[in-house]
């Protein structure tokens, strides 16, 4: 005999609004912080190169702007993933589908394999090689693995036919790398 448990009572990552709204904060900080670490050489260079057309007093002040504009952007971007996400899983899977603060949960959660990869070389190796993180191969494989994440999630909380969530997968991950080779080609 088999327990099995209605897609709809299913809990995957918190339900509760003042829970995911924690763990979408915490997430979102891991991330910023990550990305941070990984742009903050070229920020620099950049802000170096640029010193003499600086509309601020000082070099300090506009690597600060520069640091509060790409959070602001992570913050964004992730929005605006998570809601791509949803609706391309509902246009596909087409069946009961997560919420959007639930998507950008589940969005955040499939950044953590480039939080903890982040984390690691800030810990471990010292900076050392925090520039490959930014080479687009590996951007690519952060992005399947991010959307294999939230097909999981989604796999577990809905149930969904395994060949609709498989093209979603792959819808997915081309759409992904497709949007990396563009932004790296500007």
């Amino acid at each position: 005999m088999t327990n099995t448990i209605a897609p709809s009572t299913v809990r995957v990552l918190p339900q509760d609004r003042s829970s995911r709204v924690i763990t979408v904060i915490i997430l979102l900080l891991a991330y910023s912080a990550t990305v941070q670490y990984v742009v903050g050489p070229a920020l620099e260079s950049l802000v170096a190169q640029n010193a003499q057309n600086n509309q601020f007093n000082d070099t300090a002040t506009l690597l600060t702007v520069m640091r509060v504009g790409v959070v602001f952007w992570v913050f964004l971007v992730s929005f605006l993933q998570a809601l791509s996400l949803r609706l391309i899983y509902k246009g596909i899977v087409r069946g009961p589908a997560p919420s959007l603060g639930t998507s950008w949960c589940w969005a955040l959660a499939g950044q953590l394999p480039f939080i903890l990869t982040g984390l690691s070389l800030m810990l471990l190796a010292d900076g050392r090689g925090i520039g490959a993180l930014g080479h687009m191969g590996l951007r690519i494989v952060f992005g399947a693995a991010a959307a294999a994440i939230y097909c999981a999630l989604a796999r577990y909380a809905f149930r969904p036919s395994g060949a609709r969530l498989t093209i979603y997968f792959f819808v997915v991950t081309v759409v992904n790398s497709v949007l990396l080779v563009a932004v790296a080609a500007s």
